[in-house]
């Protein structure tokens, strides 16, 4: 494939074609919230999806009663000789995993054998117990990767990338085992920092091996008691974990709405604390630059690296990040900055826009409800009713196209969804099968409930 490079972009010269999104009117697209879709959900879907919950939970006692009786079989952990302490298991918690989540968990934690580029190989597995065991059944499915956040498709065995993390392996070994403050620096993090530094356009980085963590443990290493935090309503679990350990009075704010976010930030300005009315001694904005669930973009972000290299957790406790995880992001930030001498990484940039557009265009023509900015990798299609999630990922796994569903606890109740991960190492042709497919068996669950079609 072929591009005629321009100032302002690239010029499309397949069927693929590329969003020029580097001139200033695309930019702004980008940065214009009437880009972003939200539909609320239809009155009769949010009846019935509260229904669909009272039935489950009316089965689920139903089913406990049973097994408390000697009248059904049961898999699950039972606390004895525990008298006097905390329970380990929460109540609802496990009655919501026991009769809920078990019966339907063969559409997550799917045995992977490949890496997860544009297909996967999905090993089969089958149960004779409702989910509680699981057996292998040694055959697999080879399946369209529509679940994956391999976003600009490195995710690969072979190429540039592949080529330098091996060797990594052999000069480094596949583990550091010490954090950073000990022995655990090597020159290969402190190229990454640097990197990311650059790419950033700031003065210094520090990076950490796990996002959860990341969050987490970052945030009270920010700000303690007597500090004020304004949290996205939206914000990743990790994210709210680290703003309840810190200590800090934590207020939320609408989604991406700056002027709501202004609004609570003047009158904490004013008012200051809680009783004493003293200033906060500090007040920081917490939000996402992805968001997992939504499929969002960033409005606004700020860390004081020298700070956290010395208290951060993450960084004095944890085990630096290993070496060819680093190299391999070294190698994959150096194509996309243009460090290897070629254009490859604008073009899957480029890519990955006309593919999020072009799948969340059609998905809204078919009449389903997208979240999400137009541009965004992350497309979330709502199904409501958690019994719609797994007649989807099945019947779209049945097809040979492979996604993630998500229900609650980690999205509200009345908002369960697929969420597809668009990748730039998808074509159109196989958008086009993928776009088929959903069509065919949204069609046969019925889960296209948009009012509009654009």
């Amino acid at each position: 494939m072929t591009y005629e490079e321009k100032q302002n972009g690239f010029v499309p010269t397949s069927s693929n074609g590329f969003l020029p999104i580097n001139n200033s009117s695309e930019r702004a697209k980008l940065d214009d919230k009437s880009y972003e879709h939200y539909e609320e959900t239809p009155l009769h879907i949010a009846i019935l999806t509260y229904l669909c919950y009272a039935v489950l939970t009316i089965f689920g006692h139903l089913r406990d009663f049973m097994r408390r009786n000697g009248l059904g079989e049961s898999h699950s952990a039972v606390e004895k000789n525990r008298d006097g302490y905390v329970p380990l298991y929460h109540s609802f918690e496990s009655f919501y995993t026991r009769n809920v989540y078990r019966r339907i968990c063969d559409c997550w934690n799917q045995p992977i054998s490949s890496v997860p580029g544009a297909y996967i190989d999905v090993k089969q597995r089958v149960s004779i117990d409702r989910n509680w065991h699981f057996k292998m059944t040694g055959e697999s499915i080879r399946a369209l990767n529509m679940g994956s956040y391999n976003y600009l498709g490195f995710a690969q065995t072979d190429g540039p990338c592949a080529d330098a993390v091996e060797k990594s392996i052999y000069e480094y070994g596949v583990g550091v085992g010490s954090t950073c403050h000990e022995l655990g620096t090597l020159d290969i993090q402190i190229e990454l920092q640097s990197l990311v530094a650059e790419f950033l356009g700031v003065e210094d980085s520090i990076v950490f091996g796990m996002g959860f963590a990341t969050n987490s443990t970052n945030i009270p290493t920010l700000v303690q008691k007597g500090c004020l935090i304004l949290s996205d309503e939206l914000n990743h679990a990790s994210l709210i974990l680290g703003c309840r350990l810190s200590g800090a009075v934590v207020q939320v704010f609408k989604h991406n709405d700056t002027k709501d976010l202004e609004q609570k930030l003047r009158k904490a300005i004013t008012l200051g604390q809680p009783r004493t009315h003293r200033p906060w001694n500090k007040i920081i904005i917490v939000v996402e630059g992805v968001y997992s669930m939504e499929g969002l973009k960033l409005i606004y972000v700020c860390k004081l690296i020298d700070h956290l290299r010395i208290h951060s957790h993450s960084a004095v406790y944890a085990n630096s990040m290993s070496a060819p995880v680093a190299q391999q992001i070294v190698s994959c930030m150096k194509i996309i900055m243009g460090k290897d001498g070629t254009d490859i990484g604008q073009t899957k940039i480029q890519q990955l826009a006309w593919n999020s557009q072009y799948v969340r265009k059609n998905l809204r023509k078919m009449g389903f409800i997208v979240y999400g900015h137009d541009y965004s990798p992350v497309v979330p299609i709502l199904l409501y009713l958690p019994t719609k999630i797994v007649a989807l990922v099945r019947n779209l796994m049945k097809r040979g196209v492979a996604t993630v569903g998500v229900g609650f606890p980690a999205t509200p109740l009345v908002e369960s969804r697929a969420r597809l991960c668009m990748s730039a190492a998808h074509t159109k042709e196989m958008l086009d099968e993928a776009l088929k497919v959903i069509d065919e068996v949204g069609d046969i669950i019925c889960i296209k409930h948009s009012r509009y079609k654009s």
